[in-house]
């Protein structure tokens, strides 16, 4: 029984679906909520379809926008995700974005202190709040694509120890 080893690109329908019960997720828990930024690799590849090194800044009102610091061509080629522009630091993001907010929602909990001073170096707002509990509880809802990707896994893990691992072992 053959198995794709690759992971299938994220449609843009996914992502945007994604997104759209994100903010509002901040919405509801933080209704004045101006922009949102993720950093977090697993969190990127969850709203982008890509694990860059970089920032997905999400206004209230406006695009997203994904910041890649590293593997900006692979980030393009692989992810469906429309709006990726190069950064070389913060810097680079924080000019693409203009108007810095007073609050900006960030991931406290996956976060180090070194990576978010970096950041607010050059996002110098008066406040970080956290985006973790919105996030997580979007993430914990699973569309029809992850819940059959998750049946896919099980399949291939079924596979590999009923069939596969017998007659190895």
């Amino acid at each position: 029984m053959p198995h794709e080893a690759t992971i299938p690109a994220i449609p843009l329908a996914e992502l945007d679906h994604r997104l759209n019960r994100l903010r509002a997720a901040l919405a509801a828990s933080s209704p004045d909520w101006q922009l949102a930024a993720v950093m977090h690799p697993v969190n990127l590849f969850y709203l982008t379809g890509a694990m860059p090194s970089g920032v997905l800044l999400i206004p209230r009102d406006g695009d997203a926008v994904l910041f890649a610091r590293r593997a900006y061509s692979r980030v393009v080629e692989e992810s469906a995700f429309p709006r990726v522009m190069p950064m070389r630091s913060f810097r680079d993001a924080a000019t693409g974005i203009g108007t810095i907010p007073d609050t900006i929602h960030v991931e406290k909990e996956a976060l180090t202190i070194g990576h978010l001073d970096r950041f607010a170096k050059h996002f110098p707002a008066k406040s970080f709040a956290a985006l973790d509990r919105a996030l997580g509880g979007v993430r914990a809802v699973k569309s029809p694509l992850e819940l059959d990707l998750m049946t896919r896994c099980g399949e291939i893990h079924r596979h590999a120890f009923e069939e596969v691992a017998p007659d190895l072992l």
